[in-house]
This record gives structure tokens, sequence and C-alpha cells, in this order.
């Protein structure tokens, strides 16, 4: 199981033959997810943050037709429901990655529903700034300083290190991280190189926060972590499953007062030394 995508929405819901009357209203605050919990196998889901986390819907994707898009980012998205439409204006930052998200998903649904293919084959895969493994980079340049190693900054320096060793043709070196995350169940995942070469070690503060108090009690303190401009909000997430068991489902970032993306980058997000991150855990 694993969240596909998710945006912030402000959410309305209109009955099957009711009285308008009967119409529900959640504020833009609530999070609406898509979750994966099979290769096409997709539900969608809502949660009311101001409300407790309670979830306003969950309605299973069998077909494109249960969700229409709206034209512009005013115009609400609507999702059929047995007892009624959902009505979601999603946050303008996050609408067209959600979109994405969601096309893949009614694709692989498609492609069930026509032949029946199997799932794609689990292979080790490489981070968004790296180069494909079939092509190295002939040139070595200089190692930068690496951090202190922690549980969490460990993780990150293996994940960076795997993606400098493959752009520079450092062939064994890569294999055995690449084994090395796998035993420790890390994905990756390939995406194309930019052609960036060295980064800056950036630290910034992470504080955990949570609506479960026995884990609010237990992080009162700020932790230091150390990121690359190329890291992403889902590195993260990995990290934080891995060194504290928490379910990537359950992990929001929020920066500067908005919830990061986790396809953002640091240096999507204009993170610099010292930036804090709050990360909140939703314990259901």
């Amino acid at each position: 199981m694993s969240n596909a995508g998710y945006s912030q929405s402000r959410i309305q819901f209109i009955p099957n033959d009711q009285p308008r009357s009967e119409q529900r209203n959640y504020s833009d605050r609530s999070l609406v997810q898509l979750i994966q919990l099979d290769f096409t196998d997709y539900t969608l889901q809502a949660l009311d943050i101001d409300n407790n986390r309670t979830i306003i819907f969950n309605i299973p994707l069998k077909q494109r037709a249960q969700y229409k898009i709206g034209k512009t980012v005013n115009n609400p998205d609507e999702v059929q429901d047995q007892n009624g439409t959902y009505y979601l204006w999603l946050n303008a930052q996050s609408r067209i990655k959600f979109h994405e998200a969601l096309d893949i998903c009614f694709q692989q649904i498609s492609l069930l529903t026509n032949g029946s293919p199997e799932s794609p084959t689990q292979t080790p895969v490489y981070k968004s700034d790296e180069k494909s493994p079939h092509k190295y980079e002939q040139t070595r340049g200089v190692q930068p300083k690496l951090p202190t190693r922690s549980n969490e900054n460990g993780l990150l320096i293996d994940i960076y290190q795997l993606g400098q060793n493959i752009r520079q043709g450092n062939i064994d070196e890569a294999v055995g991280l690449a084994k090395k995350l796998a035993q420790q169940n890390i994905p990756l995942q390939a995406s194309p190189w930019n052609g960036q070469r060295e980064e800056e070690i950036i630290e910034v503060k992470v504080k955990i926060d949570s609506n479960e108090p026995r884990i609010s009690n237990k992080y009162k303190n700020e932790m230091i972590i150390s990121v690359y401009p190329s890291t992403t909000i889902q590195e993260l997430c990995l990290i934080f499953e891995h060194c504290h068991n928490f379910s990537p489902l359950n992990q929001y970032f929020f920066v500067n007062g908005h919830l990061a993306h986790h396809d953002s980058t640091m240096k999507d997000l204009n993170i610099r030394s010292n930036s804090l991150f709050i990360l909140f855990i939703i314990q259901q």
C-alpha cells in the first residue's frame, strides 16, 4: 500500500434525491489521498483535518467516469459515490500533480480491463536526479564533505552516493549500495538525470507532531537532518519509515505553512540551512 498522490482541498457533498439543505461542507484544509493498494487497485480517500482527522469518504476507483476533472482551478472536480456527489476544490499548487497521479491510476485500471497485464517487475531503480544505469558518466568529481552519520543521515548519504557512483561509472560501488539499500527495504525510483554534479549539504530541522499525544511527547526535540538540493520529500518519508516506523501514508511534511508534495525536492521548496519542517503524523 502506498500514497500515489494527495492534495489539500475544500470539499462539498450533495446527496442524491435530497433537499439542498442536506449538503455538507468541509474546510479547504481537508486532505484528499489517492492510495494504491495493488498494481491496479486504487481507492480515493478524504480526511477532515479540522474534525479529528475523520474519514469523509473512502471510494474504490474502478473506472475513469467516477472522477470528473474541473476545467479550471476554480471549477471543482466531481467524484461520484452511490449516495451522492463530492465536489473537490483542490489546492492550486498540488492540483496538476494530483491529476497526473489519477491519470496513471486510470491508465492502469484500463489496462487491466482490456488485457489483465502483469504487475511490473520489482527491480532496483534510482532517484530523481540520476542518469540511466545503462549510461555512465566518465568524469569523476571531487567528493563533497559528508555529514556525521546517524540513522537518518546515513540512509540519505547512501542514496546520494548511489546516484553519484552511477553518474561517475563506479559500477561495483553502485551495485554494492543498491544491494545494501534493497536489503533494508528502501525502495528507489528511476528518473532522468539532470546533469547536476556534486551537491552541497543542507542541514535542516525537523519537528515531529501528531494527533496522537504519545508520539508528540516522545519527539519533543527538533532533529537535525542533512539533505541535498535533490533530496525529495518522498525520500524523507522513506527515511522516517525505516528509522521510526512511521508509515509514509501517515506522514505529512509542512514547510512555511504549506503542505509539501512528495515529489518536491529541497531545491523546489527553496530550502536553506536551518529551514524548519513540521512532520505531522496522523494516527487513525
